[in-house]
């Protein structure tokens, strides 16, 4: 993948994989906070730093890493060498449920980590076209 390509190169690549994600424990897609995001990978960063202390920092984040990455780099913009985004996911999502926000405010108050299925709208196909990752 893109992490084997870019170590290929000569480029240490490290990774964080945010709670309720991936293979983290915690509720899937739940999360306190957007700053849970932005303290994972400064904590990375942050042990990075500590384990090769002379060499540059990129970041890198693609989709939805775009926005975490977007604003770790704005919250903290010398820390990083450059940023690099695939596909940022900018947008504010607002717009697309615009009518169902009153129903959601009731939930989140109610049921702060009720999920839904994503099979209404995304399957991993959706996601990616590598059959691996799929």
């Amino acid at each position: 993948g893109f992490a084997s390509y870019l170590s290929e190169k000569g480029f240490g690549v490290f990774a964080t994989d945010f709670a309720g994600h991936g293979m983290q424990a915690g509720t899937r897609g739940f999360i306190k906070s957007f700053t849970d995001f932005i303290s994972a990978v400064r904590q990375l960063t942050e042990g990075v730093k500590r384990i090769q202390p002379d060499l540059p920092v990129f970041l890198f984040g693609h989709s939805m890493g775009g926005l975490i990455a977007t604003r770790v780099a704005e919250e903290y913009p010398n820390s990083y060498r450059a940023l690099a985004i695939s596909a940022p996911h900018l947008f504010s999502a607002k717009d697309s449920v615009k009518k169902l926000l009153p129903l959601i405010s009731v939930v989140r108050r109610v049921a702060p980590k009720t999920t839904f299925s994503s099979s209404s709208r995304f399957t991993p196909s959706d996601l990616s076209h590598n059959q691996r990752a799929v």
